[in-house]
């Protein structure tokens, strides 16, 4: 039972923090601990002017996603 109650308020949680995430008007991006893109936000697509396709190729490259996010573009 006390184990049903916590997977729920988990999940609960974790569609919490995705709507936050996803609704924020501002650009927020994760980078995994070896400097990919882990996750980014429309916002952050929009602030440095790329779409979802082009910010996924950068992110898959920390050596390009290092310089493309200093730069803040990703063309």
């Amino acid at each position: 039972m006390v184990r049903k109650h916590i997977k729920h308020r988990v999940r609960a949680n974790e569609q919490l923090f995705r709507s936050i995430f996803d609704n924020a008007q501002i650009g927020i991006s994760f980078f995994s601990i070896d400097g990919r893109v882990a996750f980014f936000n429309r916002a952050c697509q929009e602030m440095l002017g790329c779409t979802e396709e082009e910010l996924v190729a950068v992110a898959s490259n920390p050596v390009i996603a290092d310089a493309t996010f200093h730069k803040s573009s990703c063309c």
